[in-house]
């Protein structure tokens, strides 16, 4: 039985946020819910993108799984200081590091878009 993408995004995070001892998940779950209603109404993350070079905008969407979750846990451990790099990342979820990367860009647009906090610190000052 296939399960639903997004328990699929939440199985690996929770898997990264083990093998990476992280701790302070708050914020990070806040983002996956946000990520988690997108992906429910569309399947996909969308996001507008500028090139400097050419000068135009285009569309990015990110659907896998895995993909998101490994990236959105890049961008939330680069954001708050965890000793935990993009190569570590890649190891553990056998995904290429120019993988992550370009997910990355388009997750923090996303989250830069929808005004979700990554920060741990600025995210419980919100809370307060």
């Amino acid at each position: 039985m296939k399960q639903c993408v997004n328990n699929t995004i939440q199985k690996y995070m929770e898997e990264g946020i083990k093998r990476f001892d992280l701790r302070e998940t708050d914020s990070l779950y806040e983002i996956y819910k946000d990520i988690r209603t997108t992906m429910a109404e569309r399947g996909m993350i969308l996001v507008k993108l500028y090139d400097d070079e050419i000068h135009t905008t285009y569309e990015e969407m990110l659907t896998n799984p895995k993909t998101i979750a490994s990236s959105l846990l890049y961008v939330w451990i680069l954001s708050n200081g965890y000793a935990v790099t993009q190569q570590d990342i890649s190891k553990y979820f056998n995904i290429h590091t120019r993988t992550i990367y370009r997910a990355s860009k388009i997750l923090k647009k996303y989250i830069e878009d929808n005004k979700l906090e990554l920060s741990i610190y600025n995210y419980e000052k919100k809370q307060s």
